[in-house]
């Protein structure tokens, strides 16, 4: 595994997936209210 910037990539996955999870979570919130 290589290190980018110093930034392990455990947490740059980490924050990926907290970011796919935190928008699918507001799209479901926003199609809930439009409905």
């Amino acid at each position: 595994m290589f290190d980018l910037l110093g930034v392990p990539p455990q947490v740059l996955f980490g924050q990926l997936l907290l970011g796919l999870i935190n928008g699918s979570f507001y799209a479901l919130l926003s199609l809930g209210l439009a409905v």
